[in-house]
């Protein structure tokens, strides 16, 4: 029999073998690609090789990385779409797995990053990561039922049942269909599964956001058995998700819930409403559902394969993109009253003869030189900011290392794991004076920076830290008319970062400066924890130069002002009745 092209046998092992193209070979780091296929057997080999070759073609005509993952991402589509699997296709999906890994490794390292062409493509890979897994144990088990009934069939010398056909191939009952089932309502599984939400994170967020959608099939299905929904009843859900209209334009008798906007839509048309963004159905319907429905399985109530959910449909809006601000734009921020001189310490955006260095004042500064987020700058406590030689750091970390371990409930928690890090001060902050907030803070026995900073306590108890300054942004925008809406309070972050690549700073650093992840960059993991070192902190410092040389004489002259006699300083935060009151679970 002739040898399949592609197909290449060493040592009595077959391999799978194909030329790299000359445009896709730099960004793979090798010019050709092979991989066993961990067989001895040419038929089953033949088929491995059919099953991987779609997703290795598709790779070989990429002409950069972005077109790279948007053809790798289209693949982890198609294979999260189908459930039904048999071993060779699972080899498959085990060699595309492990391909992605290396290749996301390798273009992290050369600064290019699978997430800025697509957000969604981490959360995508990992379902389908994991569904490589529930996959692996369902034929597992199948394989051991299997093999059961041969020794039962064996033993009673019965004629054994003829074998399954490859196109009949079907997923095995999980452990759920067995007597340990439980058959619960949707409500009763949704209040569970929130209960597990709550012992594992410590609140009660998951509501608002796997509750909302939960909430949905309720409504939608009358509440029946988890365990006797079908997965048809559950496509046609998927089906009916992005015909959900968005809150805006409706009114308040259908906020009520998803259902009630939907029904609002479906029965009034579309005038005067807005459809939800693609990142709103694949990032929180979506992902929600998958949540709930994975830990229904494991939870032994919903007792078939994991439903899948990933309908878009043309009508909903693409996602808007967050734009760093211009430079123009900052400038005309730092001259408005708040910083130049404001009417009282209630009206800050009126000009007039107060100079008064709030939460605001100092909130705005930190986000535009620091690149740190909203609810981080709310919680600095005045035992943040430290110095180390000649350069003064703020500590985002949970507990200090070098005290010892603390009781996780006494740990302080950010968005992420890498939010925790240590971030150099611009001396234009010193200069402005926010040593003397430290020093006045200390002495009337404040633990905060910014005592009077509200938090936000929502319902579920989950703490909003970025609130008043996120409020405020929504007033001081419509008073600046900056005419586009691509500019979001979060665009300081885009700002801090794209100041940092303008000064070749290295992207361990740029990491480390922005609290993004290096979990895939174990080299990254090793060396100092507590603080930059002199040259990378410099170079931090140093970003957008020709910026703060601008901005600096801007928010130095009201200081100098103030200073003389000539502006009324006011500091009503030092008053303890200005304090905000904390909710109990804020720490």
């Amino acid at each position: 029999m002739g040898r399949t092209s592609y197909l290449l046998r060493r040592g009595g092992r077959y391999y799978l073998q194909v030329r790299a193209a000359k445009c896709a070979a730099p960004l793979l780091g090798k010019t050709l690609l092979r991989t066993s296929l961990q067989t001895s057997d040419f038929r089953t080999a033949r088929r491995r090789l059919h099953q991987c070759l779609p997703w290795v073609f598709s790779m070989n005509d990429s002409i950069n990385y972005g077109d790279l993952f948007a053809r790798n991402l289209r693949e982890i589509r198609n294979y999260l779409s189908q459930s039904v699997l048999d071993e060779d296709a699972l080899f498959a999906r085990h060699a595309f797995e492990e391909m992605l890994k290396n290749l996301n490794r390798r273009a992290e390292a050369q600064g290019a990053h699978p997430a800025v062409v697509a957000p969604d493509y981490f959360m995508l890979f990992q379902q389908f990561v994991q569904q490589n897994v529930r996959a692996e144990s369902t034929l597992r088990e199948r394989g051991l039922a299997e093999a059961y009934e041969r020794g039962r069939t064996d033993a009673r010398g019965d004629t054994p049942p003829p074998p399954m056909k490859r196109d009949e191939v079907s997923p095995a009952p999980s452990a759920a269909s067995s007597s340990s089932l439980r058959r619960v309502r949707i409500s009763e599984a949704l209040e569970m599964f929130l209960e597990h939400s709550r012992e594992t994170k410590g609140d009660d967020r998951a509501r608002s956001h796997v509750g909302l959608i939960v909430q949905f099939l309720i409504d939608t299905l009358g509440d029946p058995i988890l365990a006797d929904v079908s997965l048809d009843e559950l496509k046609e859900i998927d089906r009916m998700l992005p015909d959900i209209p968005n809150r805006k334009g409706l009114p308040p008798a259908a906020k009520k819930s998803l259902a009630t906007r939907y029904a609002y839509a479906r029965e009034r048309g579309w005038k005067g409403l807005e459809r939800l963004t693609e990142a709103r159905l694949r990032n929180g319907y979506h992902a929600s559902l998958s949540q709930f429905f994975g830990w229904a399985i494991s939870a032994n109530v919903f007792p078939k394969p994991k439903p899948i959910f990933h309908c878009v449909s043309k009508e909903n809006l693409a996602s808007l993109p967050r734009d760093a601000f211009e430079d123009d734009e900052l400038l005309k921020i730092v001259r408005m009253p708040l910083f130049t001189g404001c009417y009282s310490e209630t009206w800050i955006w009126t000009p007039g003869d107060y100079f008064i260095q709030n939460h605001l004042y100092w909130g705005y500064l930190i986000l535009f030189l620091s690149g740190m987020r909203p609810g981080e700058v709310g919680q600095l406590r005045v035992s943040d900011i430290v110095k180390r030689g000649d350069h003064y750091y703020f500590d985002l970390r949970p507990f200090d290392p070098r005290k010892g371990r603390v009781p996780l409930k006494e740990a302080r928690r950010f968005k992420t794991e890498s939010s925790a890090r240590v971030i150099p001060i611009h001396p234009l902050l010193i200069e402005l004076g926010l040593m003397d907030r430290v020093a006045d803070l200390a002495r009337v026995g404040s633990v905060r920076l910014f005592p009077e900073w509200a938090p936000y306590q929502k319902k579920t108890g989950e703490v909003r830290w970025g609130q008043p300054i996120t409020k405020s942004w929504q007033y001081l925008k419509g008073r600046l008319d900056l005419g586009r809406a691509d500019v979001t309070l979060y665009s300081t972050r885009h700002w801090m970062a794209e100041a940092l690549d303008e000064t070749n700073t290295p992207s361990r650093t740029r990491n480390r400066i922005m609290g993004h992840t290096d979990k895939n960059d174990m080299p990254g993991r090793y060396g100092r924890k507590s603080r930059l070192g002199t040259k990378q902190t410099e170079l931090v410092t140093s970003a957008a130069d020709d910026l703060i040389k601008k901005m600096g004489p801007i928010l130095l002259a009201p200081k100098q002002r103030a200073d003389k006699g000539e502006l009324t300083k006011l500091k009503p935060w030092l008053k303890k009745a200005n304090w905000a009151k904390l909710p109990p679970n804020a720490k």
